[in-house]
């Protein structure tokens, strides 16, 4: 009887774990590793370069190494604009898919109401040297070797010159990529499709990421505002980009669907 009940169980057909509840499992890992809302990332880098363009006919003023960088006019109808640039190198995996970003800065002194600065791409690359302007730092200070001017976009002691830009105050698109309203001292945040596309594009061609541009209202006096650098005293004032995506797709879902295929050939 024994021996009849091995042949019979031996000849029972062997599960196939190929059910509606398996392919169920299946689908479902499948959907989950898609899905953006479960697979989203986070992830917010500091600025790697940060600098002022002082207008200066003989581009010899800079501030590579302050706390702080500024945009607008002075009272003495003297045009600032910031710059700031964010390495992306190593920051994200590969074939990551960005799906927003988010700039704050700290804004830490103005005598100006409310302004709108907006962002603009810069489309040459520029440096930031040993320059430290005293005080409170709107005066700029002597030009550093490697510093941005408002004439050169990386300055040679030297000679006293350098690479120049094309158009004296910087090579940036007129375009803004996005735009904040700008009043009291505060932290602030730019935000929007474009400013997205932006950093999207750093991260498929990191030679083209020169950075962005701070800009407010010229022409009119006492517009300055003065935002905290990455060199600022207290950490949390240092310019921030919050950048959120999703990881690679196939390569998750590939993941998901191995580990069940895996666990019904042990089971089989």
């Amino acid at each position: 009887m024994y021996l009849q009940w091995m042949r019979t169980r031996s000849n029972s057909p062997r599960p196939t774990f190929t059910t509606s509840a398996t392919l169920a499992t299946l689908a479902s890992l499948a959907a989950l590793a898609f899905a953006p809302a479960a697979v989203a990332q986070s992830i917010t880098i500091g600025a790697s370069q940060s600098n002022t363009l002082f207008e200066d006919p003989a581009g010899l003023t800079s501030a590579g190494n302050s706390p702080w960088l500024f945009t607008g006019m002075t009272d003495s109808l003297l045009i600032r604009r910031g710059l700031l640039q964010f390495d992306l190198t190593g920051a994200l995996p590969a074939g990551a898919v960005i799906t927003s970003v988010s700039l704050q800065l700290h804004m830490s002194r103005t005598v100006a109401g409310i302004e709108p600065v907006s962002i603009h791409a810069m489309n040459a690359g520029w440096g930031s040297g040993n320059s430290t302007p005293p005080g409170q730092g709107g005066g700029g200070a002597p030009a550093e070797q490697g510093d941005a001017t408002w004439l050169f976009r990386s300055f040679d002691s030297a000679t006293q010159s350098g690479p120049a830009w094309s158009t004296p105050g910087g090579d940036f698109d007129p375009i803004s990529l996005a735009t904040t309203s700008v009043g009291t001292v505060g932290f602030y945040q730019w935000s929007s499709s474009q400013l997205t596309a932006d950093v999207a594009r750093w991260l498929t061609s990191p030679s083209q990421n020169f950075g962005w541009l701070l800009q407010t209202t010229e022409g009119v006096p006492l517009t300055a505002k003065r935002f905290d650098s990455q060199f600022a005293t207290n950490p949390a004032f240092r310019p921030q980009l919050t950048i959120n995506y999703i990881p690679q797709p196939s390569s998750i879902a590939l993941l998901a669907i191995g580990a069940v295929v895996s666990r019904r050939r042990r089971m089989t």
